[in-house]
């Protein structure tokens, strides 16, 4: 049997506890002779681990989806803090060129 799964973290590519959960998931699926295909917004080109495939959604390539990335400061793995500092900086450059800005950000205490 394959299975195609999808989440947004999957350990060494962790911001938080999912990460682990999907790793459990995929070793006791491993153990069953399931092979498993893991799919993460973002990862290293390569990534990889003994008992399930890693793919970036980033890295394939569809000739027939067109893919629109937006505006925002979260990215994938990030700290708290970074967050913060992104934040921060985001709002200094705001107030520095109103007029280059016309999307709305995430608040401060999205994090």
């Amino acid at each position: 049997m394959k299975v195609l799964m999808f989440g947004w973290e999957f350990p060494p590519f962790s911001s938080g506890g999912l990460g682990t959960a999907c790793q459990g998931l995929t070793k006791g699926l491993n153990n069953h002779d399931v092979k498993v295909t893991f799919v993460l917004p973002k990862a290293p080109i390569g990534a990889k681990t003994d008992y399930v495939k890693l793919l970036a959604a980033e890295n394939i390539i569809l000739d027939n989806i067109d893919i629109k990335e937006i505006e925002t400061l979260l990215i994938p793995y990030i700290s708290t803090e970074t967050y913060s500092e992104r934040y921060k900086k985001f709002i200094r450059l705001r107030e520095r060129s109103p007029g280059d800005f016309n999307s709305t950000i995430y608040g401060k205490n999205l994090y």
